[in-house]
């Protein structure tokens, strides 16, 4: 009687003229009305699920877009992490590199403070000379801050120690002479509590003299120190005095030349103290520096 969406004419009139009189007619035309109005209620109703499920398929395919979109953002993502850590990986690798290099390098600068000791320890079998020797690696020692120069020095005190031991003991001269000859020993060991002797001393600068103080390295990578009775540390100019070079400052004592400084320019160095008060105690002073041998 019907198709999609309505119903056929031609049936329902048809149908209704084959009813038996009036009352028959009215039942049949009742029922047609019940029966299209039902079958439209169905009609809307699958509509509507038709409608809702292609509105569904759309979401899904809305949702299914953006899940590949977020995917394809997070493969993305993924990839630029990974490339950053191996970029870091390989800045990580280059800062290890340097580190091992100037390591090696600092090492190397704070074993070249000693190699003159070293030599003579290997070379000599003067007593004097080992003795010197040993105690001026003593003497530099607490600059040194990488194992491998604090172990080289310590190798090489022993040796000296143990080449002085092996020495054949020196009998006692004459009385006429022995005054003179152990005078002429004596002074020939080094003493940091005394001036250089002449023979020691390659060069004199008058210079003027700062002080300094703080934690840190120095620019040949040792650690600064002050050490009244033994080795300190100074920065100089090194087109004036080289670094690595041995000196004697009136007033302050025996230091080397380990660090540089951008106000130390010609006839000024900077001596290190242990303090403030230290450095406000020295202020600026003219000395006399003994470049030594």
């Amino acid at each position: 009687m019907y198709k999609n969406n309505g119903f056929s004419a031609v049936n329902y009139i048809s149908f209704l003229f084959d009813s038996k009189d009036l009352s028959d007619l009215i039942d049949r035309f009742t029922a047609c009305t019940v029966i299209i109005n039902e079958d439209n209620k169905l009609i809307s109703g699958l509509n509507q699920k038709v409608t809702q499920e292609n509105d569904t398929k759309e979401l899904i395919a809305s949702k299914k877009l953006e899940l590949e979109n977020l995917n394809e953002e997070n493969k993305s993502k993924l990839n630029e992490v990974n490339e950053k850590k191996a970029s870091q990986e390989v800045v990580k690798k280059e800062l290890e590199d340097e580190q091992s290099r100037l390591s090696e390098t600092i090492t190397q600068n704070e074993i070249a403070l000693i190699s003159s000791e070293i030599s003579t320890i290997d070379s000599s079998s003067n007593r004097t000379a080992l003795q010197n020797a040993v105690t001026s690696i003593k003497a530099k020692l607490p600059q040194f801050t990488m194992a491998g120069a604090i172990n080289k020095a310590n190798d090489y005190i022993s040796k000296g120690n143990e080449k002085i031991a092996s020495l054949p003991v020196e009998t006692s001269p004459p009385a006429s002479s022995g005054s003179s000859s152990s005078s002429s020993s004596s002074s020939s060991l080094i003493s940091y509590s005394n001036p250089p002797s002449q023979d020691r001393i390659a060069r004199t600068l008058k210079v003027q003299a700062t002080a300094y103080t703080g934690d840190g390295v120095t620019a040949t990578g040792t650690k600064p120190v002050r050490i009244p009775s033994g080795m300190s540390s100074i920065a100089v100019d090194p087109s004036v005095i080289p670094l690595n070079s041995t000196v004697y400052v009136e007033g302050y004592g025996y230091a080397i030349a380990t660090d540089t400084g951008g106000a130390i320019k010609g006839s000024i160095i900077d001596l290190y103290m242990n303090s403030e008060s230290d450095c406000k105690a020295w202020g600026r002073r003219n000395v006399t520096v003994y470049v030594l041998k």
